[in-house]
């Protein structure tokens, strides 16, 4: 308040120079305003330099994480091949259908881990090229390679997608991998019995 009294004791000199004073007020007043905005860019410039920083970063982590998801999701792990194993070591041996589409070199990996676990149990795997576009798709076409399967891939927590087959034999079909879209299924296993 000191400002308003100063101006207050000196009205005398305001009113014999108002234009000199009134240029002083807008002078200071477009000064302080003029500082102001400089300081002000010179935050944000340094708050989008850092933001873009921090994009770059997010950036890489994003590519790292996407790589080290693709490696994940085209093989089984380890543990999802031991507990299959384990489940097709106690069930009865059957004959399951392994079907994949050669064109595609994202599926191989995993038609290939699950040949030799089946094989390695003792099931009969028949190999066949499967549609274009199919994945991997096991085959079970009696009630109870059906049971055991679907038993094994829920005990090691693989993701998949059922489809019943038609025809005189029955089974079902169990799409663990659809390379169109990149990834093993997104959903629950299939619980319903056929």
């Amino acid at each position: 308040m000191w400002g308003l009294d100063y101006i207050k004791s000196e009205w005398h000199v305001v009113k014999g120079a108002p234009l000199a004073f009134a240029l002083l007020l807008v002078a200071g007043l477009i000064g302080g305003y003029a500082f102001e905005s400089i300081l002000t860019a010179e935050r944000v410039a340094t708050l989008e330099t850092m933001i873009r920083q921090r994009d770059g970063e997010i950036d890489g982590y994003q590519k790292t994480l996407s790589d080290r998801m693709d490696k994940v999701e085209k093989a089984l792990s380890a543990q999802q091949l031991s507990s299959i194993e384990t489940t097709l070591t106690r069930s009865p041996t059957a004959t399951v259908e392994l079907q994949s589409d050669r064109e595609w070199t994202d599926t191989a990996e995993i038609a290939r881990q699950l040949q030799s676990t089946f094989e390695k149990t003792g099931w009969t795997v028949d190999k066949s090229q499967g549609k274009s576009g199919a994945g991997v798709v096991l085959r079970a076409t009696s009630d109870v390679a059906t049971s055991v399967i679907r038993n094994a891939l829920d005990e090691a927590a693989v993701p998949y997608k059922t489809t019943p087959i038609s025809g005189p034999t029955g089974g079902m079909e169990f799409m663990l991998y659809k390379h169109s879209s990149g990834t093993l299924p997104k959903v629950a296993p299939d619980t319903t019995q056929p």
